[in-house]
């Protein structure tokens, strides 16, 4: 971006340098000789402070757009940034529809922005309306006298790529993820070299809006894997591409193939995208045929849970056959609610996620001090029942908590020895 910003301002120092000399008409002596001297110092720090003070003190004359455009182009020649961003400030107080100070205003807020300012919300907000601005007047923007053809249609195409990346950046940041897309496709597109940036920053336009299409998750993974090419040694890119990548086909097989595309590819080639399937995974029916394949003694507390409650009857009857009235295996569980003789645990990582109780154990001896709410036991009950209205739950007895410390075995006491009297 840096490269573009240098091109543009430099192409237009020419062009300002041409057009002071004789294209404007000052009657007043004292502002002409200002004019005059100031545009004819050679030291380019000197000479942009010189015109600077000449648009202060002539706040009226015809020069004076023309003079702060001057000293801020001068200023870049002289590698005074700040006075740049400065001047481009009082410009567009001159002329706010000057391009050359919008597209150094929306530089200079580009860049505190993705430093994370403090106030880089406001700053975001300010860059995109003056980029939508800008891309306004760049439509019907003309030539203007004594700028080459070639010099005009660089200085255009820099504008439109900073303008559309900054507008989307805006847009990205207020979570209007459509606008920021269109704006930073547009960035990107023009670009012979996209800036990784605009690259990152439609990746995550893509991938952050809820619910998200195909299109969006596939697109967002392809310029997650075009941006880990352009910055190999940054791991969110290929840690970001492969998690999406993997979400929407099943597996990572295939990515490396899409990162090596990309190498040679800003955008996708056509078809590429097309040619990833989609994961479907199997229908509940589909899992629970599966997993009948299985001793179903071995099963695990979350296998039994889910035939029993995607199961069709027969099923549900062949697994619950073969659990009720045993001793299960010892089973790890969240205790949700307790009382002095029972326990409502969750078993599974769904159920320890959402504190929700899925067994629940009557303890074969009272507890004097229950487990508390939010902790893990380690319970072995037998199995009597279970129902799944209105939700999944099992129900045991017999149950003994083997993470309760076992009870001291009690001290010997040696009888006292009686003293023989005399």
């Amino acid at each position: 971006m840096k490269k573009l910003l240098f091109a543009a301002l430099l192409t237009l120092t020419s062009f300002a340098v041409a057009q002071s000399s004789g294209k404007i008409v000052i009657t007043d002596p004292g502002e002409s000789n200002a004019w005059a001297q100031a545009s004819s110092i050679n030291d380019p720090g000197a000479k942009a402070a010189a015109l600077e003070q000449f648009a202060t003190m002539y706040p009226n004359s015809a020069a004076r757009e023309q003079a702060l455009q001057l000293a801020m182009t001068t200023y870049q020649a002289a590698g005074n940034a700040a006075k740049v961003t400065e001047v481009s400030q009082k410009l567009l107080d001159v002329n706010p529809n000057n391009v050359l100070a919008l597209f150094v205003r929306v530089y200079a807020l580009r860049q505190d922005v993705m430093r994370g300012a403090a106030d880089a919300e406001a700053k975001a907000k300010e860059m995109g309306a003056l980029a939508e601005r800008a891309l306004g007047l760049l439509t019907d923007r003309k030539k203007d006298e004594g700028m080459s053809e070639a010099d005009f249609a660089a200085q255009q195409s820099a504008f439109k790529i900073v303008f559309n990346g900054a507008a989307g950046h805006a847009a990205l940041v207020a979570k209007d993820y459509e606008k920021a897309q269109k704006y930073l496709r547009v960035a990107i597109d023009s670009n012979p070299q996209p800036d990784a940036n605009d690259v990152y920053q439609l990746a995550l336009a893509y991938l952050s809006p809820r619910p998200m299409t195909d299109d969006a998750m596939l697109n967002g993974m392809w310029f997650m894997a075009r941006l880990h090419t352009m910055v190999p040694t940054w791991d969110v890119p290929v840690k970001t591409g492969k998690y999406w990548y993997k979400k929407f086909h099943g597996s990572e097989d295939g990515w490396d193939a899409l990162v090596e595309t990309a190498k040679t590819s800003v955008t996708p080639p056509q078809g590429v995208l097309a040619g990833i399937t989609k994961y479907v995974p199997p229908s509940p029916e589909d899992q629970v045929a599966d997993m009948l394949k299985n001793d179903i003694t071995k099963m695990s507390y979350a296998e039994w849970i889910f035939i029993l409650t995607n199961g069709n009857q027969s099923q549900k009857e062949l697994v619950w056959n073969s659990l009720q009235g045993k001793t299960l295996p010892p089973f790890l569980g969240k205790v949700i609610e307790t009382s002095k003789d029972q326990l409502k645990l969750a078993v599974t990582a769904d159920g320890f996620e959402s504190n929700t109780p899925e067994v629940a154990v009557t303890m074969a001896n009272v507890y004097k001090t229950a487990p508390p709410v939010g902790s893990n036991v380690q319970i072995q009950a037998n199995a009597v029942s279970y129902s799944t209205d209105p939700a999944f739950m099992m129900q045991l007895n017999e149950g003994q908590d083997l993470t309760a410390p076992a009870p001291k075995p009690k001290a010997k006491t040696t009888p006292k020895s009686k003293t023989r009297r005399r």
